[in-house]
């Protein structure tokens, strides 16, 4: 047993000396391109729901996953990691706001790309059905869009570090609350370790196509259910509902509304 937890300790030891090498950065636009090119070629593969909906595995993915990618880095609040230069890990993040959500409908709407409109879709309708900002009592949200590390780092607890460093932006930028889908199982984990609730879970069978009244995903287990996950910042901010919130079906609409009357519903509710 000694002999265990000797190794155990040694390993930690191994793994704060190899952290520690590593230096963590402000994501500025000299390093875009850097970080593409490696959700490209890493983290897009990583996702389940990536490859269930068809946006990967065939070839170059999608220009919409890059560009929802790219206007997040240009809002000033992700981060980089290098290690003698080169990139480590890397962290998404975004700002969250309801003067926001009627923009990204209309750009989901405008999206020539079939799949990643009804991925899109299922995204904005589990936001609008949640009703986040009234339902915490706030005006706006850190929201953490990816977390990747290069393979080498992987199980070395960079993860973890780069949980903690989005915390600490959230207390920089005074953000009550931050928000993000837990897309896999393992993502989940990782945060719920650190003191994350789960706020809103929707197996992925529940998302039906209207026309054929069929599920729209197969993503398999233990990755089958996607997660919208929460750490609160400020405790003031607390929910009106017990949590997690319950998980009614969302269908995908035959046909798109085009209205601009309901702009923020667009029959983005579920049934």
């Amino acid at each position: 047993m000694l002999t265990s937890v000797r190794k155990s300790f040694l390993q930690i030891v191994k793994q704060t000396r190899r952290l520690s090498t590593l230096k963590f950065q402000p994501l500025t636009p000299d390093r875009y391109e850097e970080a593409l090119d490696h959700l490209r070629t890493t983290s897009y593969m990583d996702v389940p729901l990536y490859r269930a909906a068809g946006l990967v595995g065939t070839g170059r993915a999608p220009v919409e996953l890059d560009n929802v990618y790219l206007e997040s880095m240009k809002e000033g609040v992700s981060t980089i990691v290098l290690k003698d230069n080169k990139l480590a890990g890397v962290l998404i993040n975004g700002i969250l706001a309801p003067s926001s959500i009627p923009g990204a409908i209309e750009n989901m709407k405008k999206s020539t790309n079939e799949k990643y409109k009804r991925m899109d879709f299922m995204f904005l309708a589990l936001l609008l059905e949640m009703d986040l900002f009234n339902r915490f009592g706030i005006d706006r949200a850190l929201e953490c869009r990816l977390l990747s590390t290069t393979r080498e780092y992987r199980g070395s607890g960079l993860g973890k570090v780069l949980v903690d460093k989005l915390t600490q932006t959230a207390r920089d930028f005074d953000y009550p609350i931050i928000v993000g889908e837990a897309v896999n199982d393992y993502l989940w984990r990782l945060l719920s370790a650190e003191g994350w609730i789960m706020i809103r879970e929707m197996p992925y069978s529940d998302y039906i196509d209207e026309a054929t009244g069929k599920p729209l995903y197969k993503v398999d287990p233990p990755h089958h259910i996607l997660g919208v996950c929460a750490r609160i910042v400020d405790n003031r901010c607390k929910s009106k509902d017990p949590l997690p919130l319950p998980s009614p079906k969302i269908y995908y609409p035959k046909k798109m509304d085009t209205g601009d009357e309901d702009v923020k519903r667009q029959r983005l509710v579920s049934k």
